[in-house]
């Protein structure tokens, strides 16, 4: 029959948890690396709006100060 000892049991525990570990490190890692990338694009997008309207209000006081200096 089957003999199954307590240290066959304690090996297969053991390989069991170190592979919910190793998955588990590598799933925190890779939504770590994700979260990153996430936040460099939205900090990104944010800085070009920023500039996009910068350039928009200096586009408009230039058109007024031409505006007013030719009259």
């Amino acid at each position: 029959m089957n003999d199954i000892t307590i240290l066959q049991i304690i090996d297969t525990a053991v390989k069991i948890g170190l592979g919910a570990l190793i998955s588990g490190i590598a799933a925190y890692l890779v939504t770590k690396t994700t979260h990153r990338e996430e936040a460099r694009k939205l900090r990104s997008r944010r800085r070009s709006d920023l500039f996009e309207q910068v350039a928009e209000q200096v586009e408009e006081a230039t058109h007024v100060a031409l505006k007013y200096w030719a009259a």
